[in-house]
């Protein structure tokens, strides 16, 4: 915020007008607001302001806010692109300059990015504000050359990287922008762009462009001052990193969060070697197999999945293998496969969503001569009010029994798990880049998906809700929750999660929700929880 971003963007846009006949650039923002701001706060008065304004444009030429043509044929389109991308169809251009990315969606991209199918051109801009760890700008950021602007102290000769992994909060000195290392006064015109990945200079090259590295904000005392209250808590963390340090920072309306995962992942294994997790499944006492039945939706985005989960002698869970099943072609591939891998885990146990399509496939296990004494069909339920899990016998009309399981507060549960050290992943490299995922897509990261939303209601005050964000995958998480759920459930061994984090002095005020302490109850009994009368969690 408040770097030149938005000037330096109409500035590159015009000038490249001005200087190319027929040139034809679309400017895309996630809001109309977002685009009439740009187009007559930035673009326009630097038009209208120009000493060769007579030259770019006169009479007789297109100069509205969605559109502005110059006299030499060239042409600037404003756009907007939030719930869907359908009113850009139909432009053509040689140029996409995607502004406030960060709240784009990232499948809309390659979309937007057809209008250019017959340029020669072919330009692609992106800029924005950061927000969390998963957002469109920061994977747009870890793709590109990320370079950063480095200075040099002429005091003690030590490279200054304004990144909070590196050296930006010691640069924050009290009058000024200060050295990491010797603390003296640093002046951010002695340094260069350092390119991160120097093979992505020419092809997609990007820039960290925080406040503290500009003399507008390190010279001025007011501006500075405003920094230092940031730095030391006058607003939230999230706030200081995304709008000052111009870095993403993890969300706390986010289940799990980036870092908790990576924290998650301890065992020192490779999820992608099928072989050797096969052989690991001698060190566990039980071992279930998790299924979330895709869609196989257009977008791609609901795939089959299937987690193999472990539980040691002292209850924790851990991740024996994950895969997701886009490559095969219909549903019957997928429960052949399935079976193979139940029998090659030597599994006790297999949980899968009984809803919707997993219906289908649950007559193709049974008709496949699998032992359905082994299955434990579950259906989501929103009901907090109600007991999370609840087994319904069989009837005339729905035949096979089936479990419902409270989503929210499951899932909830599992998230607890994660934090506190009680379910964990192998290395995060092998889980984020498993053999078998499409285009590289890793199986953990659809934890990431899961968000905690609190809706208002006129009659029973806030309902507390686990959604997931809109075109991301969440199969995965769901595959390795009923995995837990039906190891717990069978061995009648739930996890005391509040005593393992007390011991670990964890702070549950700030770690957690009230909606997640409210589920770390101790554990039912089996036989309650039958009977429908367990206070579960």
């Amino acid at each position: 915020r408040q770097v030149g971003k938005s000037m330096t963007t109409a500035a590159k846009t015009i000038i490249m007008s001005a200087a190319i006949p027929y040139l034809s650039t679309l400017t895309v923002t996630p809001q109309f607001e977002m685009t009439r701001r740009f187009s007559s706060n930035y673009v326009r008065p630097m038009i209208e302001q120009s000493p060769i304004a007579g030259i770019m444009m006169g009479r007789g030429v297109e100069n509205s806010v969605l559109q502005k043509t110059f006299m030499n044929g060239a042409i600037m389109h404003f756009s907007f692109a939030f719930l869907d991308c359908d009113r850009i169809r139909g432009i053509a251009a040689d140029r996409v300059h995607f502004d406030e990315v960060q709240d784009i969606d990232t499948s809309f991209i390659p979309i937007i990015a057809q209008v250019m199918g017959r340029s020669r051109y072919r330009i692609q801009d992106f800029s924005g504000t950061p927000k969390t760890m998963d957002n469109t700008i920061e994977k747009l950021w870890r793709e590109s050359s990320r370079a950063e602007w480095i200075i040099q102290c002429i005091h003690c000769d030590h490279w200054n990287v304004p990144h909070v992994e590196a050296d930006a909060l010691k640069m924050i000195g009290k009058n000024g922008l200060i050295c990491a290392k010797c603390g003296k006064a640093l002046d951010a015109n002695n340094g260069h762009w350092h390119h991160d990945d120097k093979d992505k200079r020419r092809s997609f090259v990007g820039y960290h462009v925080p406040q503290i590295i500009l003399p507008f904000h390190y010279e001025d005392k007011r501006n500075w001052n405003m920094i230092k209250e940031y730095a030391n808590g006058s607003v939230n963390k999230s706030i200081f990193y995304n709008e000052v340090l111009a870095e993403s920072f993890d969300s706390g309306s986010k289940l799990v969060t980036e870092t908790e995962l990576k924290e998650a992942c301890t065992i020192d294994v490779d999820m992608r070697d099928y072989r050797k997790a096969v052989k690991r499944v001698r060190s566990y006492i039980f071992v279930t197999l998790g299924v979330d039945w895709g869609g196989r939706g257009i977008e791609g985005v609901s795939l089959t999945k299937a987690a193999v989960m472990g539980m040691l002698p002292t209850g924790k869970m851990e991740l024996i293998y994950g895969e997701e099943m886009s490559n095969l072609i219909d549903e019957g591939a997928e429960v052949v496969r399935v079976i193979q891998m139940y029998h090659d885990f030597s599994c006790h146990m297999l949980a899968h969503d009984a809803g919707g399509s997993g219906g289908m496939r649950d007559v193709l296990l049974a008709n496949s001569k699998f032992p359905m004494s082994r299955v434990m069909p579950i259906c989501y339920v929103r009901a907090w009010a109600n007991n999370p899990m609840t087994y319904h016998p069989g009837t005339d009309l729905q035949p096979r029994a089936y479990y419902s399981l409270d989503k929210a507060r499951s899932l909830a549960l599992m998230a607890s798990m994660i934090k506190s050290g009680w379910m964990s992943f192998p290395r995060w490299e092998t889980c984020t880049d498993p053999g078998g995922a499409k285009n590289g897509k890793g199986l953990i990261e659809d934890f990431l998906s899961l968000v905690e939303e609190k809706t208002e209601t006129k009659r029973a005050g806030d309902l507390y809700l686990i959604t997931r964000e809109q075109n991301r995958s969440d199969d995965f998480a769901h595959a390795v929750n009923f995995a837990c759920v039906a190891s717990f459930h069978t061995q009648d061994k739930w996890p005391d999660l509040l005593d393992r984090m007390e011991q670990a002095n964890f702070n549950l005020t700030t770690s957690l929700s009230e909606e997640q302490l409210d589920a770390l109850r101790p554990d039912p009994s089996l036989s309650d929880w039958e009977d429908g009368q367990s206070d579960w969690l």
